[in-house]
């Protein structure tokens, strides 16, 4: 595991192996690779949902959760590009 951050409330793991598992029942989850403590994300379809997409349905939950983790990604790099357009350079040429 990775450092941490601590915000002055939660202490939030900076870097994390995480594995997307789907249990017995089919509820998909992502966890900590490392098995300690409970899942992120739970992603749960319904019955009807289970026999439409029958073996696919690990693979649109992978797509769910990557969707999420790029639009989490795209938004943090965005804040850091305007943190740095924000800056004053330090130096003129």
């Amino acid at each position: 595991m990775g450092s941490m951050h601590n915000d002055g409330k939660l202490n939030i793991p900076t870097e994390t192996l995480l594995e997307l598992v789907q249990s017995q029942d089919g509820e998909i989850a992502l966890r900590p690779a490392d098995g300690e403590g409970e899942a992120l994300v739970t992603i749960r379809f319904s019955e009807q949902v289970h026999q439409l997409l029958g073996d696919q349905l690990q693979g649109v939950g992978q797509q769910m959760v990557q969707a999420a983790l790029q639009l989490i990604m795209d938004q943090q790099a965005a804040r850091w590009h305007a943190q740095v357009l924000d800056e004053e350079p330090t130096h003129f040429s």
